[in-house]
């Protein structure tokens, strides 16, 4: 690959990937920020759901965001042996990736239990039996990680977590439209809640098919996947984090009440600045009389 072309998919990688840092950072921060001060969404296990998915929505952004712009960087000054100690790297912080989506699984089976099992959801569902459940998921993600960095099975690790992902990924979002289609039918409990796990869930579907497509053509020889594969990795790994800075939007600024509160943080925060900026002004200007005095 010719080094003009290198150098710009370095700008546009770099500009995403900044971009989606700065605003994941900001708006997972005042959604947890938020549910924090809050005992009664906290009260409520959906809220309480929304609150551990953004945390690992803003390790994710946080851990993600710099380390692709950085082994882009290193990929464009061509350094094959640097390019392959990051990818690697690179590789293996996608863990964070699928521990938000193993939150997002557990929400997913929460919000199925409370639709169509209401009495079962309210006797034995408790934060720390979902907390239990999500543990288990991230142990065994832990296993497949620790399995492939090894090179134990070999290849096989990526191909079963491909395949994994994918099936649970159809099968949310099948439940998640017989949720909709229950609730709605009974009426007995809001479809907003489900809608927006359904748009989730398909929002995560667009953001992650790059990388799961990737992980798919390892199967494919050498030469497929040297070149411009591991460009294609960069840019499926920046779409795969972008969806760490879109699911707040969907669970908490989507919904009125959370919404309220996050503006209610925004405020206090702005009056905060305003206060401090005309105290840091009328403190120069005491000094600047006092030294005309």
């Amino acid at each position: 690959m010719d080094p003009s072309t290198r150098s710009l998919n370095l700008i546009l990688i770099s500009i995403v990937n900044g971009f989606f840092f700065f605003i994941g950072i900001f708006l997972n921060s005042i959604v947890i920020i938020c549910l924090l001060r809050s005992n009664q969404h906290l009260k409520r296990l959906c809220s309480f759901m929304i609150l551990v998915l953004s945390c690992f929505d803003l390790a994710t952004v946080i851990v993600c965001h710099p380390l692709i712009i950085t082994s882009t960087y290193i990929w464009s000054t061509g350094d094959n042996e640097q390019t392959n100690i990051y990818h690697r790297v690179k590789k293996y912080s996608n863990i964070l990736f699928h521990f938000s989506f193993m939150a997002l699984l557990v929400m997913n089976i929460d919000r199925f239990l409370a639709v169509s099992f209401p009495f079962f959801h309210r006797l034995n569902v408790t934060r720390r039996r979902l907390m239990a459940l999500l543990g288990v998921f991230l142990v065994l993600i832990l296993v497949e990680r620790v399995l492939a960095y090894r090179d134990i099975f070999g290849i096989m690790c990526y191909a079963a977590e491909a395949v994994l992902v994918g099936a649970l990924l159809v099968v949310i979002f099948v439940i998640n439209c017989k949720m909709y289609k229950t609730a709605k039918t009974a009426q007995r409990v809001a479809t907003t809640g489900i809608s927006t796990c359904i748009l989730a869930v398909a929002c995560f579907i667009v953001f992650s098919a790059p990388l799961l497509i990737y992980s798919a053509i390892q199967f494919a020889p050498d030469t497929l996947h040297q070149g411009n594969g591991k460009l294609f990795s960069l840019w499926a790994s920046t779409f795969a984090c972008m969806n760490s800075s879109v699911n707040c939007l969907l669970f908490f600024w989507k919904d009125r009440n959370l919404r309220q509160e996050g503006a209610k943080v925004l405020e206090g925060f702005v009056k905060r600045e305003s206060s401090t900026f005309e105290t840091d002004n009328h403190d120069m200007r005491a000094i600047k009389n006092h030294r005309e005095a």
